[in-house]
Parts: structure tokens; sequence; C-alpha cells
């Protein structure tokens, strides 16, 4: 079969806020913020967040604390703060994996994505894309493919956790190509990259910006897809139409901020004075 088949997967954050009972907009914040992020730190979310929270200090007045809440690909923490006190000193670093996918995946869940939380901003994307120890012996994803056929489901695949936006990108390249492979779950993408680069694992589907610069420094490697020139990235490295590879194409996206929609008329100064300070950062 062709495996010029695209795989785009996209990781997308948002800033969601416990729907709370009616507050001052005009006197908020008067202490400290907790943005909740439900991974370890080290991945693309937690470094988003934290960013987001250095720029938010001179604006807010506060401190924003970021606590990580890993587990279940993102759904612990989502749960923490659909169950913390509704006053809008709790806030959610948000990924698809708590908020779109897990509501598909699961029948139940410890929370209502709809109508548990008020969306502040949607923060930023980032695409997956896949990425090999150097000991691979695959340059191109037509050799890894071989290698994947060969050894029949010995390759050991790393994710950010059961049902995230990795473990998706896993077994739809596992369909598109045929093969097999064993997942190897995670709390977050810290971990996986960490057990790449030591050799525990072979493969891991992840950010870009997680990932890039272990690439560069040759500690990781991105197959290529057959048909891409091979161009260098501005700062060196793997260009992006080679991260990835034949049915996984790299794309990096960062979005405007808007008010959340879904939130009752007696929140919505709450939350567009947020979105508003977000825009801002």
């Amino acid at each position: 079969m062709s495996h010029a088949r695209e795989i785009a997967l996209v990781a997308v954050t948002a800033i969601s806020i416990a729907l709370a009972a009616p507050v001052l907009a005009q006197s908020y914040p008067t202490r400290a913020i907790r943005m909740v992020v439900g991974f370890p730190p080290g991945g693309f979310t937690d470094i988003l967040a934290r960013q987001i929270a250095e720029r938010l200090v001179p604006s807010m007045g506060q401190q924003i604390v970021v606590d990580n809440r890993s587990g279940n690909a993102g759904i612990i923490g989502a749960d923490i703060v659909a169950k913390a006190k509704p006053d809008g000193y709790t806030l959610l670093m948000g990924h698809n994996n708590s908020n779109a996918v897990a509501p598909s995946l699961y029948a139940k869940l410890p929370y209502d994505a709809r109508k548990d939380f008020a969306p502040i901003a949607l923060t930023g994307s980032v695409a997956t894309v896949l990425v090999v120890h150097p000991s691979v012996p695959a340059k191109t994803v037509k050799e890894l493919i071989a290698v994947a056929t060969r050894t029949k489901g010995q390759l050991r695949v790393a994710s950010s956790g059961v049902g995230s936006t990795q473990h998706l990108a896993l077994e739809r390249f596992k369909l598109a190509t045929r093969t097999q492979m064993t997942h190897i779950p995670y709390k977050g993408s810290g971990q996986a990259v960490i057990d790449l680069i030591g050799g525990h694992v072979d493969a891991n589907f992840d950010g870009i910006g997680v990932v890039l610069p272990y690439v560069r420094s040759g500690k990781a490697a991105c197959p290529r897809r057959r048909h891409a020139a091979a161009r260098p990235a501005a700062s060196g490295g793997a260009h992006d139409e080679r991260a990835g590879a034949d049915g996984v194409r790299e794309r990096v996206v960062v979005r405007g901020v808007r008010p959340g929609r879904h939130s009752s008329g007696s929140h919505r100064p709450l939350v567009h004075r947020a979105a508003r300070t977000v825009g801002a950062a």
C-alpha cells in the first residue's frame, strides 16, 4: 500500500477556568492564582504554561503558581480544576487530551468537559512528530517500516499516556503502515523523551518543540520522508518536512486568544477580563 497518507495530529492547549460564582471582575485578582498542568515538567504543555504564567504576573499583579498534576493523559489535572472552589483562582492549562479526546474515548469521566469549564484563551498548538533513538537503523520512514515489519512488535514506542494525541498518532501510523509496535505510555512527554535519549524506548511521538533540541544535538533522529528535500532548519538540524515522515508532517501554529463562549452571563465579566489579560501577555 502507499505510505504517503498523512497523519497530522495537533495538540492544542487552552487556558480554562472552573465555572465560578459571580465575582467582582474589576478587583480580580487579589491573591495568587493556581494554574494546573495535567502533565509533568518538561513537556510542551508545561513549558507553555510557565511562559504564560511569567508574562501574566506584571498585568495581573499577582503570582501565577504552576501546579503539575500529571496522570491519565491530563484527566487528573482537569478533574482537580473541575472540583476546585469556583472562585476564579484555579486555572487549567487545558489540553485536547483531557478536554476533547477523553470525552470521546471514555463513556464516563469525573467531570463534564463542556459544562465544568469556561474557556479563556486558545494559547497554541503543536504538531506531533516521530523521532527514533540513533541506534534504530532507520534514516527514512521506509526503513523504519521495514524494521517494524521484521521485528514484529519489538519496537518500543513511547507516548505521553493512553488516549493521548501521541498514542493516537502511533495507532494511526500502525494502521497506515500495517506494522506492529509496542506502546509504552508515560505520564507526560518529559520522562518519555528522557527514556528515548537513554535508549530505554526505541521511538517516540511527541511535540516538535520538545524533541527538536535532541534531534539537532544528534541524541535523537527524525526519519525522512522519501521525497522530502533535506533542507536545514534555520538554526540547524532537521527541516520540518523531515520531522516525522511519510504520513506524519510537522506543523506548529500559535493562535490568538478568545473569550469563553460557554460561560453563563454572570461569569462573562471575569472570563473576558482574564482573556484580555492573557491576550495582552
